[in-house]
């Protein structure tokens, strides 16, 4: 009776974890599919079955005439394997220029050891709150104006608790990630509401793009 015992409950465990994974899985696919409506994004590759599951969404299209993408990726394996969501967006040129918004912690602080530099902007909240990283330092600190700091603050606010979010323009797309899976309503949210920041943030790099124009003619001439 005991080892029959052992052989049922086995099996609702596993029964009650399969049924879970099914559920949590549908609800990452559904929170997608609103997430990508909302950007005006179009879904491309969304239902790539893995035994039970779903994996790599992804929604691509154009936003105010940028390529844009909604998409997952993961880091690691095993029991390190982190799952990431993330929103691209391609400015029409960038000069070059690049940089790495992420936030204060443990690993700004272990950048800092090995040498790395940030700057600041001069506002003491955002400061603390954002670890900055570019290799145009006084044009990022003058791009950064008020709005746009405050847009980015109201954007990953009040969506419960975000897991480092990160800002980066390298090679030549912007790339906001943060680690999650869109299972999570509250970082689809976020994500749905960096819309404008991704565009303001695009205009940063394109304006440093027409500037190292103009600045090139003028040492050529």
């Amino acid at each position: 009776m005991i080892p029959a015992l052992v052989v049922v409950c086995f099996i609702l465990i596993v029964g009650v974890a399969v049924l879970g994974a099914v559920k949590y899985a549908k609800k990452a696919q559904q929170n997608f599919l609103a997430l990508a409506a909302q950007l005006g994004l179009t879904p491309v590759e969304v239902v790539k079955k893995i035994g039970i599951a779903w994996s790599n969404p992804s929604a691509a299209g154009e936003i105010r005439g940028r390529p844009a993408r909604v998409f997952n990726y993961s880091t690691g394996s095993g029991k390190s394997r982190t799952q990431w969501c993330a929103f691209s967006v391609v400015p029409r040129e960038t000069g070059g220029l690049t940089f790495q918004i992420s936030t204060q912690g443990l690993g700004s602080k272990i950048l800092q050891v090995f040498g790395s530099r940030e700057i600041e902007v001069g506002d003491p909240a955002f400061d603390a709150k954002w670890f900055i990283q570019t290799n145009q330092p006084e044009f990022l600190q003058a791009a950064l104006i008020p709005e746009l700091r405050d847009r980015m603050t109201a954007a990953l606010s009040g969506f419960g608790r975000v897991r480092s979010p990160s800002f980066k323009l390298e090679s030549n797309t912007i790339l906001y990630s943060e680690s999650a899976t869109f299972g999570n309503e509250f970082c689809c949210g976020r994500i749905a509401g960096l819309r404008e920041v991704m565009m303001d943030l695009a205009d940063v790099a394109e304006v440093f793009a027409q500037q190292s124009k103009i600045t090139g003619k003028s040492e050529r001439s």
